[in-house]
């Protein structure tokens, strides 16, 4: 398994003690979650215009200095191979010895415990560490940051309990109030405050990645005395924050270790018991491990890498909790009729969606045209079933979604916004899903129609008039129907990210509503699929043709819109950063390759990937060093061009991705 970054990252998620009651509309203000009860008790409300006020130009940006970067921080962290080898043989420790009879149902696996109650002492050179950390964020961006948090991220992946979290919250009430709350909680605070951070323009991602670099030194410690579980929150919340910061094969890296840490600490065998409280905290280590491979396998997809975990319903799928409602977490009130909906509901939704990740990523491996090979020879020789079976799962899934998180019409949609946000996020990761699948048959469909040096005088295996031969492979008919509905599921998920997109936050009123879709950490790479898709679709020959799900018109707009996105996402920040980078990257190779499909009727734009690219594209499609050639070359005489670049990744496009 990949290695996590020299810098480890531990992160903890904080839980007090059971007997705390919820208090959840403290951290939830109007501004940022919700609307007044009379809004909400509107029936059949339309989605409202943004009240958009005129935003100042000359907001306040806080951030610290790189030299005051919590220099008092007084324990080294171990790094390389000896931190994941000293932190798995406390694993293994535990789970054959000591962890048996302290880590029980019973002892609150998953809660904060207060300093003075947590195993062993706490040294005073650890609070110091923290008590002189420069935080100092005022208290109602504080506060506005923990709501951003709840109401978008832990909506989505609930790893703690949410009384528990807002109890400790109160407990510490200021970032420096060492003495009201366990490191491993401040470790927590911080994470969170990282990661709703990155939405708000207000807030320098300078300042966020000190919050960052000071959690991993807590977390990392060598008298870490809280529950190795929360080590294992603390490491989820970190890989979140990685991804969401353009370093995903570091953040694949922590979150695989983090799963793995999950199973030596033996969740996967964990009986229930009858008390409530154990089944609190049976259903918060099923969250914490589905949420985990559910991030996994979205960077699996990102960086090109079979999942780490081929069975992750070995641990059952979480159970619904009387306080996982939404309206529990909005502060709303419940609908008069219908569904209620829960947290919980999303959460299965996408573990179910990614659980089909794995089967997806074989059929493109078994589906790939080599460059040097015959595409019709490939396509008469695949075997379709798996496809076709990927194909029923998916349209099952869609359909068996609730009605409040179904995207197709038949239902009006919420009036709550976080509700409707996870609506959003659903629909485009499930047309990312759906377009990796139909990806491979789009390649064949562009190479079939191609001159092959197979046949006599170099003649295409498919043309207008045997594709609709009597006598031609119903195979040639599947690869014409889903080619054009790959582009059409790309020119969809364009939309839907350009609907949804309003740029980042600013504590405004309207925020509740704004950018109510998929993050843009993770549109880049949706863009920059969907580029290639709509180049691809644009060399389509007239018998792919279907005007009334993709059109030349449409193809151009949606192109159009493609650049226009990855400018903005480059230009987002001021101080740009890795996803910054990868948004550049993306936006000048595609230009690069419209050019170069310009100049090549045949569809043959290698010459828009550099020899680098070229080289990494083939390595990691085709398990072939091609560093020594510089990319794939046909042999002389060779009709055949290089379509790889249609599953070309961001990944591939810059050697330096972390």
């Amino acid at each position: 398994m990949a290695h996590a970054p020299d810098d480890t990252m531990e992160v903890v998620v904080p839980l007090p003690s059971s007997e705390l009651r919820p208090r959840t509309r403290d951290y939830l203000p109007n501004a940022l979650v919700g609307q007044s009860r009379e809004k909400r008790g509107a029936e059949n409300r339309p989605r409202p215009a943004p009240p958009r006020r005129d935003r100042d130009d000359s907001v306040e940006i806080y951030s610290v200095s790189s030299d005051q970067s919590y220099q008092t921080a007084t324990h080294s962290p171990p790094s390389g191979i000896n931190a994941h080898i000293s932190r798995l043989q406390n694993a293994v420790d535990d789970r054959t010895g000591r962890f048996k009879a302290e880590a029980s149902v019973e002892q609150d696996l998953f809660a904060l415990r207060p300093p003075g109650l947590a195993n062993g002492p706490r040294s005073d050179a650890r609070d110091t560490s923290i008590a002189e950390s420069p935080a100092q964020l005022p208290s109602d961006l504080m506060e506005n940051l923990i709501a951003t948090y709840l109401g978008r991220e832990y909506v989505n992946g609930p790893i703690f309990d949410l009384a528990e979290f807002q109890a400790a919250c109160d407990e510490v009430g200021d970032i420096h109030n060492v003495a009201a709350g366990s490191s491993g909680f401040h470790a927590i605070l911080m994470m969170v405050l990282s990661l709703s951070g990155l939405r708000y323009s207000r807030i320098d991602e300078g300042y966020l990645e000190s919050l960052f670099k000071h959690a991993q030194r807590l977390t990392s410690a060598s008298d870490w005395s809280d529950s190795p579980w929360m080590r294992v929150q603390c490491l989820f919340l970190q890989g979140q924050y990685l991804y969401a910061t353009g370093k995903p094969k570091q953040a694949w890296a922590l979150v695989g270790y983090a799963l793995r840490s999950m199973q030596l600490l033996g969740l996967q065998s964990k009986a229930g018991g009858p008390s409530g409280r154990e089944r609190q905290q049976r259903e918060l280590g099923r969250r914490l491990w589905h949420s985990a491979v559910i991030l996994e396998r979205m960077l699996a997809l990102q960086i090109g890498i079979p999942p780490q975990i081929a069975h992750p319903l070995q641990v059952p799928l979480p159970t619904h909790l009387d306080t996982d409602y939404i309206d529990s977490v909005s502060g709303g009130s419940p609908s008069a009729g219908g569904d209620r909906p829960s947290v919980i509901e999303f959460l299965l939704a996408c573990a179910r969606l990614y659980g089909h990740v794995e089967g997806i990523m074989a059929w493109e491996t078994e589906a790939r045209v080599r460059h040097d090979s015959c595409a019709a020879k490939k396509l008469l020789a695949l075997d379709v079933a798996p496809f076709l079976k990927a194909d029923a799962l998916l349209y099952d899934w869609q359909v068996s979604l609730p009605s409040f998180l179904q995207a197709d019409g038949e239902f009006e949609p919420s009036d709550d916004p976080i509700v409707r946000r996870q609506c959003d996020i659903l629909r485009a990761r499930s047309l990312y899903i759906r377009l990796r699948l139909y990806r491979p048959l789009l390649a064949l469909g562009l190479a079939l129609p191609a001159k092959c040096s197979c046949r006599p005088g170099g003649h295409p295996h498919m043309t207008g008039t045997e594709a609709g031969s009597t006598d031609s492979p119903m195979v040639y008919n599947m690869v014409r129907d889903t080619s054009i509905k790959c582009a059409a599921v790309a020119m969809e998920l364009v939309d839907a990210i350009e609907e949804n997109e309003d740029g980042l936050l600013d504590g405004g009123d309207d925020d509740t509503w704004r950018s109510s879709g998929t993050p843009y950490w993770e549109n880049v790479d949706y863009l920059y699929a969907c580029g290639t898709v709509v180049l691809a679709a644009k060399l389509l020959t007239p018998e792919f043709n279907n005007p009334r799900l993709i059109s030349a018109l449409r193809l151009k707009k949606c192109w159009a819109k493609v650049l226009s996105l990855l400018r903005q996402y480059r230009d987002l920040r001021p101080t740009g950063g890795p996803l910054a980078k990868a948004a550049r990257v993306c936006q000048n190779t595609l230009e690069s390759l419209a050019e170069a499909l310009e100049r090549s009727a045949a569809g043959n734009a290698t010459a828009g990937l550099d020899e680098e690219t070229r080289s990494r594209l083939t390595e990691r499609t085709m398990d072939t060093p091609a560093r020594s050639r510089g990319g794939p070359k046909n042999p002389p005489g060779s009709h055949r061009v290089y379509l790889g670049w249609i599953e070309s990744l961001p990944v591939d496009l810059d050697g330096e991705v972390e």
